[in-house]
């Protein structure tokens, strides 16, 4: 019952995770966009513990670019954190909050690839549902 409740907590986060950031650029889950679409922003969700009704999540967020400058990867990381950095969402399925902890910049092999990671802690609880 647990496991089948957490499914659902992450599937709703995932959700509302992905209406707000959209708008700003499209999000994936875990994999990186198989065609080479760039920019792109792919999330991933760990839950770092659960503890009476309350889930800690890591969220880490990778912001990819191909392209001479980090410029792009930059406005789209910020407009990112603006938009997630103590945002909070409720509903009947679930209460999510999410603050903002580091952005870090990743090098990469490929010198025309620019990347940064944005990180979150999320917490959340199960709905009234």
């Amino acid at each position: 019952y647990h496991k089948e409740r957490t499914n659902q907590v992450i599937r709703e986060i995932k959700k509302q995770l992905k209406l707000l950031i959209d708008p700003i650029s499209n999000l994936a889950f875990e994999t990186i966009p198989n065609t080479d679409i760039f920019p792109h922003v792919v999330g991933d969700l760990t839950i770092a513990y659960y503890k009476e009704g309350l889930y800690n999540i890591l969220l880490d967020i990778d912001v990819w670019d191909k392209s001479t400058s980090t410029e792009n990867v930059d406005i789209i990381a910020e407009k990112i954190i603006e938009v997630l950095d103590r945002c909070s969402f409720r509903n009947n399925q679930i209460i999510f909050t999410c603050w903002f902890t580091t952005l870090a910049n990743i090098q990469s092999e490929d010198k025309t690839l620019k990347r940064k990671t944005i990180k979150f802690e999320v917490q959340a609880r199960k709905g009234e549902n």
